[in-house]
Formats: structure tokens, sequence, C-alpha cells
């Protein structure tokens, strides 16, 4: 971070810096995990880093999350961020699985958009 005036701004090399210790540890996480091939996960992370005003954020799996403001005046709360679920039927997403090697399944009877059933396995 550097100083300027009376607030502090994050730097390029800061943020590089974040993005990497969140990506090295979802990679640790997934590669200690107990039941590899047997089940799934998902999760989602927000750092902030205790000054200014940028959350960082990151997600693996289809985890929805949610960035929500809310104004005291008015009681009322509004989504400000709302992630995409990167699930494997969306084509950038089979083709990012596919490119890194993986193959996706999708059993033809989960085809039909019915999200309290929804389920695929990926295989890296």
């Amino acid at each position: 971070k550097m100083q300027q005036g009376n607030f502090l701004t994050i730097d390029a090399q800061f943020d590089d810096k974040i993005a990497q210790v969140l990506k090295q540890t979802f990679l640790v996480v997934d590669g200690n995990e107990p039941v590899k091939g047997e089940g799934g996960c998902t999760a989602s992370t927000a750092f902030y880093p205790g000054f200014g005003t940028k959350v960082y954020l990151a997600n693996v799996g289809d985890s929805t999350t949610l960035i929500v403001r809310y104004n005291k005046s008015t009681g009322k709360s509004t989504i400000v961020h709302q992630n995409r679920k990167d699930k494997p039927h969306l084509d950038d997403e089979r083709q990012r699985i596919e490119k890194a090697g993986g193959q996706v399944y999708i059993p033809t009877s989960l085809l039909i958009s019915d999200e309290s059933k929804e389920t695929s396995r990926v295989y890296i």
C-alpha cells in the first residue's frame, strides 16, 4: 500500500499478491480434499484488508456470492454484486474445463432446469 495525503491506496502489486494468495489457498484446500472424486464442494471468500474501500472476492464451484448494501435511513437492502455460478453446462465454463484437460458429465435427466436437483460432475 502507498500513502497519498490522508488516504491509503492499494497498488497493482498488492492486488496481484492478494489474487495469488487467494488462488493458492483454494489450491491447497482442493489438494487436501479427503474424498477427491467422490463428491464436490463450493466456496466463497470475501477479504477486506482493513483499510480503503476495496473488498476482494474469490469463489470456486457454483456458490452464490452476494454483496449487499444496507441503507439505515430507509431500512432497505440492495444487492450491489452477485457472481455468476460457473456451471459446467455454460459454454465458456465447459471450454475452460476441457482446455485444462477435464471432462464434463451432465446426465440427460438434469438438463431440464430444476435448480433443486442441479448437479454435474467435472473430472480433471
